[in-house]
């Protein structure tokens, strides 16, 4: 079980209220209510898609953002793998999120005209084959896009992507779009910005999903999951925010000393 999934508060607040029914304790129960409502309510469709939608809708269109004129680079970010891939090409170790931004990317790369960027695509992971050769192997035998294509393959995390990603590009490419999933887009945005980028965010694919009718106010295994990975990045942004590297620190220093 993740610590911050609501399964935790659940759990708490069911335990104060069975020593509050024990105890005769009214007062207690109510502090209980309080972790066991709101738990309750991520793990319903309703509760899940709101907490998603606060987040993705923080992605503006990139029609409507200045910094998405004239990009130097795309960088495509991983969703993962779900075990470890016996070969670059053992497709079906890449995960469905993985996947869903892939066809995703796949799609707006053939309508927008793209080709002459450098395309970096980011993710080590944490077994022998990283990620984006997994990755970079799939999308070469759905078809070479033409573009210049760079893997990265070294980082654990999303920040550890951007810091990685600016030792990979030229300092003159500083304008980059970031393709991701608009849920980890607000998070990887921050991470490549504190790593001295503009960007341009480009979401591949969306969670939320609209829900009506009374069957939303029942919890479901996939809004338990759909909620664990908003909090996944609620927590991991206030994280980048209070915890920032050296190397992070050091830059923002230079550039303010410059100014």
């Amino acid at each position: 079980m993740i610590w911050y999934s609501p399964l935790v508060p659940l759990l708490l607040g069911l335990a104060v209220l069975t020593v509050a029914a024990f105890m005769s304790r009214p007062r207690l129960a109510w502090i209980g209510l309080l972790f066991l409502l709101p738990a309750y309510g991520l793990m319903t469709p309703l509760g899940a898609n709101l907490l998603t939608l606060l987040i993705e809708h923080r992605i503006k269109p990139a029609e409507t953002q200045p910094v998405c004129d004239k990009v130097q680079a795309i960088v495509l970010l991983s969703g993962g793998l779900s075990r470890p891939a016996e070969t670059p090409a053992d497709y079906g170790a890449l995960t469905p999120e993985t996947l869903a931004r892939l066809f995703a990317w796949r799609a707006r790369d053939t309508r927008d005209s793209t080709e002459s960027l450098p395309l970096v695509i980011a993710g080590g992971g944490p077994f022998r084959i990283p990620e984006a050769e997994v990755i970079g192997a799939f999308m070469h035998n759905l078809g070479p896009s033409g573009m210049s294509t760079t893997l990265e393959t070294d980082s654990l995390n999303t920040r550890e992507s951007a810091l990685a990603v600016r030792k990979l590009l030229p300092d003159s490419s500083s304008r980059i779009a970031l393709a991701s999933s608009a849920l980890h887009l607000p998070r990887a945005m921050l991470a490549f910005e504190q790593a001295g980028f503009e960007v341009c965010p480009w979401p591949l694919n969306r969670h939320y999903m609209a829900v009506t009718g009374w069957t939303t106010l029942f919890p479901y295994s996939s809004s338990l999951a759909k909620s664990e990975s908003a909090l996944h990045e609620i927590i991991g942004e206030i994280h980048y925010r209070v915890n920032v590297p050296d190397e992070i620190q050091e830059r923002e220093n230079q550039i303010n000393q410059g100014e």
